[in-house]
């Protein structure tokens, strides 16, 4: 099933609204924003392309960022006080725009450095970092263009070692500023060899600049020798009939789980209701794992079969607990939705985010160079829930126009430090947070994994 990119601005304001930070101008919100393909009424995800050889019949999900998107709602005058940008271009695009399974990687030395590039129409593509785990391929790239705003690839072609090839993609770009962009580029690849040579060409970059995204025409073709450097790190674990769960009508099934250093991967078989679908994955200590990615589709007899992708779990790990659930989206406005309090020296501050749980701000430290955050969320959503904390003056100013860097500091509970530029200790600040969208967990569809080698 073909699916399309969201078309228009109007598009993005209505799917991701529900689960904003605060409102903020889309040309400064872009900064933070990962490419999205739009979701349909079922929960499904889409993808566009004139040549589309990448990702024909597959269908993209990456719920994480459903708790990180802000609106688009803020006037223009407004934005022209945010003094600094959240997270800075330094030069890395995995540890600026990859998720953490791809910092990971980068940080254990796994990537390929590559430093390919391709002009065309007053647009250099340079393809920095490649990182391949044998199930999916990220291609770090950066992008300079003459015309503002230009950030996410469209039309892709892959070939691998010459033969065309169908497989699902995202693109996550980071804007640096009007004509540079930075972002990583994620195929979901079901090779098996060591290494092999990926063609990749693009044939059209767009942005998301006014009533209509802008879209640019050419060709950026690539060329580039990819080796699995965590072949010897994957473990692969082919479950049996036995793990699946029926529930009325309904069903649940995981076929395979493989793990690597880089990323923990889900495939599975499911029957039941699409709209809004999600799936969590809880470890064997009791902690949900990062979603990075979900993509399935559904054949004529109603059968889902799908990949989700979860952030890296420890490869000895002999038990999971996989559950689908339904995101309740939330029609109520921003601010319905808001909640705020004043930044005290009372520690903690708690906001609460709705049905999902809460945020609580534990102390926050004024430093020279800095100030750090320190916070912590519990809830039914903690991966959606630790990206709606924010800071502003007392005039209601957003103090950073980024979603900012913010960083887990323990394993056994949601833990965050967010980092904000250096700031007056003696002045008046508010923190804030949105009330998050609810979840619907299909308890009876939950699935125990026992994994064995």
């Amino acid at each position: 099933m073909n699916r399309d990119y969201p078309t228009d601005e109007k598009e993005l304001k209505e799917q991701f609204s529900q689960t904003s930070l605060p409102p903020i101008d889309v040309t400064a919100r872009v900064l933070g924003a990962q490419r999205m393909v739009q979701i349909n009424h079922k929960g499904l995800m889409s993808l566009r392309g004139k040549r589309l050889a990448v990702a024909g019949c597959s269908v993209l999900l990456v719920m994480a960022v459903l708790g990180i998107m802000m609106s688009f709602s803020a006037s223009a005058e407004r934005v022209k006080r945010i003094p600094v940008v959240g997270k800075l271009f330094e030069g890395d695009i995995f540890s600026f725009a990859g998720d953490n399974g791809v910092k990971k990687g980068k940080a254990l030395g796994l990537s390929m450095e590559m430093n390919e590039e391709a002009t065309d129409n007053g647009v250099t593509i340079r393809i920095d970092d490649v990182l391949y785990d044998g199930t999916r391929l990220s291609l770090g790239y950066l992008m300079r263009s003459e015309q503002p705003n230009l950030m996410f690839l469209e039309d892709i072609e892959l070939r691998i070692d010459g033969e065309l090839r169908t497989a699902g993609f995202t693109s996550k770009p980071r804007k640096i500023n009007d004509y540079e962009s930075a972002g990583v580029l994620e195929l979901k690849l079901n090779e098996r060899s060591d290494s092999f040579i990926v063609a990749l060409s693009i044939g059209q970059v767009s942005s998301l600049e006014g009533e209509q995204p802008h879209r640019l025409p050419g060709i950026w073709s690539f060329e580039l020798p990819v080796t699995n450097q965590a072949l010897s790190s994957t473990v692969h674990h082919r479950m049996t009939e036995g793990n699946r769960v029926k529930a009325g009508k309904a069903m649940f099934e995981v076929t395979d789980v493989i793990l690597t250093p880089i990323t923990s991967r889900i495939d599975f078989r499911y029957v039941g209701d699409t709209e809004w679908l999600g799936f969590q994955l809880m470890d064997e200590q009791g902690m949900l794992v990062e979603a990075s990615s979900l993509e399935y589709g559904e054949n004529n007899e109603g059968i889902v079969s799908g990949t989700m992708i979860f952030s890296p779990i420890d490869l000895g790990s002999r038990l999971l607990y996989v559950t689908p659930y339904q995101l309740k989206i939330d029609r109520r406005t921003e601010d319905q939705r808001m909640k705020k309090a004043e930044l005290a020296t009372a520690f903690p501050i708690i906001l609460q985010q709705g049905k999902v749980g809460e945020v609580s701000v534990n102390d926050v430290e004024f430093l020279p160079d800095k100030t750090l955050i320190h916070y912590e969320v519990r809830g039914s959503v903690p991966y959606m829930q630790y990206a709606s904390l924010w800071l502003e003056t007392a005039e209601g100013d957003r103090i950073i126009s980024d979603n900012g860097k913010r960083t887990r500091v323990r394993e056994d509970s949601y833990s965050y430090v967010l980092e904000y530029p250096a700031l007056d200790a003696k002045a008046k600040y508010v923190l804030g947070t949105m009330e998050q969208t609810e979840i619907e967990l299909q308890e009876k569809l939950r699935l125990k994994l026992e994994l064995h080698d």
